[in-house]
């Protein structure tokens, strides 16, 4: 990678006599300063917020599925769970009496016991 540096004229000066005494390049002797610099640098101080990883690491594996595979069949589990909440729904209307009793909502059609209308916009 290729970085351009504006120096000083004294610090240009002595990186040129230090390279000049060592036989090495001005750029080995820039990388070797950063490198040391970078090492000598303490760690950054850690967030006081902690990262969802680190909230959710207790948890993880401590729950037992009873050894069941839950991604296995989970399309089929999802169509159970909908046609229970589906029944439970049909229940409900047929014991409020059939759609086609009540009496129709603003665009004709029945209304549905529990649903609000939504004011009509004007």
């Amino acid at each position: 990678m290729l970085i351009t540096v504006r120096l000083d004229r004294d610090t240009e000066a002595s990186l040129s006599r230090l390279a000049g005494r060592t036989g090495r390049s001005r750029s080995a002797l820039v990388r070797d300063a950063i490198r040391r610099l970078a090492e000598e640098e303490p760690a950054p101080a850690r967030s006081a917020v902690p990262t969802f990883a680190e909230r959710i690491a207790p948890y993880v594996g401590s729950v037992d599925t009873g050894g069941g595979q839950l991604s296995e069949r989970s399309g089929e589990r999802v169509r159970q769970i909908l046609g229970e909440r589906a029944g439970s729904r049909r229940s409900a209307e047929n014991v409020e009496g059939p759609a086609a009793t009540r009496p129709a909502g603003p665009r004709g059609r029945p209304q549905i016991a529990g649903r609000r209308r939504r004011a009509s916009r004007q």
